[in-house]
């Protein structure tokens, strides 16, 4: 070890690591070209394996990462928003046009009540149906993936309020609710490639099997991190996700008239 103090935050080093910042003590050697690719090869690997181990918890345990989180083990497992973004990142890779979180034009602009206003825009503007109803499109889709993340605190008040005797903070709640939604976005995924071979398909085929999901999904978070037995376990779900198919359609509902009113012009 060359340095007697950290160089990061100036406490006195007692060991290869800093007991106040956690720091490594500094060397000469952290420059040479064999130590750059070593840890630059031990970036990469623990990422990955932090990867894998924290999104297959996030699938198939539900609950139990954030109970993990919650309780401070945390070494081993993505941040609650690292995993949120990269679920995120997956889902609009995949699913650029999807209609979970916006109503596409073919509906939005059916509604009796957006006759008027489509009028008064199209004259506003000067258009015609066909390129305002492009526009609308292209515009909802990025506005729907902008304002995704304020979702995060009232899907965490969600689970807060059916579990308020848990002894558990609102963050903890929305720590959850992170997972929840992430879990929800990569299932999505899987649904909608899993489904596209299937010609001429009902919306009830993407529906149902999302909607079951989540149920079956929060069950066992119920059991798993709120330690709740199955049949009230079942009881909560039921209004949980209730609530939380409200908040979508209120969002979809939001992301639509915020892309009409404001960003069309």
């Amino acid at each position: 070890m060359e340095n007697i103090n950290c160089k990061n935050c100036n406490t006195k080093l007692q060991g290869r690591f800093c007991h106040t910042c956690g720091e490594k003590a500094s060397s000469k050697n952290d420059l040479s070209l064999k130590s750059l690719f070593f840890q630059a090869t031990n970036y990469i690997f623990s990422f990955d394996n932090k990867f894998f181990v924290t999104f297959k918890l996030l699938i198939f345990n539900p609950g139990n990462l954030s109970k993990k989180y919650i309780n401070g083990q945390r070494i081993g497992y993505m941040k609650p928003f690292q995993v949120f973004v990269i679920s995120n990142l997956f889902f609009f890779l995949f699913l650029a046009d999807a209609d979970i979180f916006r109503n596409p034009s073919k509906w939005f602009f059916q509604e009796t009540q957006m006759q008027e206003p489509i009028q008064q825009k199209l004259t506003e503007l000067n258009t015609t149906i066909e390129i305002l109803t492009e526009k609308y499109n292209q515009v909802s889709v990025n506005v729907s993936k902008a304002g995704i993340i304020v979702l995060i605190p009232f899907i965490g008040l969600i689970f807060w309020l059916f579990n308020l005797k848990k002894g558990i903070p609102f963050g903890g709640h929305t720590v959850f609710g992170i997972h929840f939604f992430s879990a929800f976005l990569i299932v999505i995924i899987f649904i909608s490639i899993s489904l596209s071979i299937i010609p001429e398909k009902s919306k009830y085929f993407f529906q149902i099997p999302i909607i079951l999901y989540c149920f079956f999904y929060l069950v066992s978070a119920q059991k798993n991190l709120y330690h709740d037995n199955v049949g009230i376990g079942f009881i909560k779900v039921f209004f949980e996700v209730s609530f939380y198919v409200v908040l979508l359609f209120i969002y979809r509902k939001l992301a639509s008239l915020i892309s009409f009113n404001f960003f069309l012009g």
